[in-house]
């Protein structure tokens, strides 16, 4: 996965917090949903990521599918994929900020 080719991170238009972003896929079977991670957690002492997802476009051509369990699943898997992917690179560039969600403290990984 390669961002700006399989994906694009853009600000959250519904956001003034210039932290907050959503996610366009850009490529393959899942081509021009747009996504948001809610509720982003490290877990596990970092190996595991916890999060909510809300779906905010569904491209107009699958907008009156009804989506099978196994397509469900599909999706699913790809989006943990996909934020597994920019999590990793974006420890590796170091631009994450890590908070503890009890002490609200920042934490170094």
């Amino acid at each position: 996965m390669k961002e700006g080719e399989d994906y694009i991170i853009a600000q959250d238009p519904e956001s003034s917090d210039e932290s907050q972003w959503i996610l366009i896929i850009n490529s393959g079977e899942w081509k021009d949903f747009i996504i948001k991670y809610l509720n982003l957690k490290i877990t596990d002492e970092g190996k595991s990521i916890s999060y909510d997802l809300e779906v905010i476009l569904v491209p107009e051509e699958l907008r009156d599918v009804e989506p099978t369990e196994e397509m469900q699943n599909a999706f699913t898997e790809h989006c943990a994929s996909l934020i597994n992917h920019i999590m990793s690179d974006f420890h590796e560039r170091k631009v994450s900020v890590y908070v503890d969600s009890v002490t609200g403290e920042t934490v170094e990984y």
